[in-house]
């Protein structure tokens, strides 16, 4: 690797390594993922978040990777070094487009491009899918309206991380609730 005149930036600890080491890279993405590291971290050792990043920034733009996701398949969100995805750990959401590494997703509120590695199959069958996609046309509905107050938006949140297709009674019934208020009756 060409320094021209500098020494090369190298890790002083294992940590910011661990991201590269956990993706399984050959050694020319591993310089090259490190190399992009140091570039985001303006010259000085990155962080491991930052290594992270990288390395799912080079695993996205790997043309060879085959995608193990399909379109419409539920997934749900995991944050697993993405700080772009904070706050959505734990978020259900449906693929829209498997592309070569990633797939744009769609959430309740929001479509995103999400890599491969920052999602997970929920393996739902034809029932579960039509029921949690039936949930989400009526969480974007809400949303749709502009309206929604920090109250609501904390219910939808929650809704958004369920672990089951189906709503409990209490869920229905405060999703009912925010419909009424919101959609039916307006909500002003």
């Amino acid at each position: 690797m060409p320094t021209i005149g500098r020494q090369p930036i190298l890790p002083t600890r294992q940590r910011p390594l661990r991201p590269i080491v956990k993706a399984k890279l050959e050694a020319d993405a591993q310089v090259e993922v490190w190399q992009m590291a140091i570039a985001v971290s303006d010259g000085k050792i990155p962080s491991s978040s930052i290594v992270a990043e990288a390395v799912n920034l080079y695993l996205a733009d790997d043309e060879t990777q085959l995608n193990p996701f399909t379109e419409g398949e539920v997934c749900q969100i995991v944050v697993r070094g993405n700080n772009k995805l904070k706050g959505l750990g734990g978020s259900w959401c449906i693929v829209e487009e498997a592309k070569d590494g990633s797939c744009i997703v769609n959430t309740w509120n929001n479509q995103l491009s999400v890599p491969n590695d920052n999602l997970k199959s929920r393996n739902f069958n034809d029932e579960e899918y039509r029921a949690i996609e039936e949930v989400g046309v009526r969480m974007t509905t809400l949303h749709q309206t502009g309206k929604l107050d920090a109250a609501a938006l904390w219910v939808l949140n929650g809704l958004a991380k369920l672990d089951k297709p189906e709503l409990s009674p209490l869920e229905e019934k405060l999703l009912q609730v925010l419909e009424d208020f919101y959609i039916f009756h307006d909500g002003d």
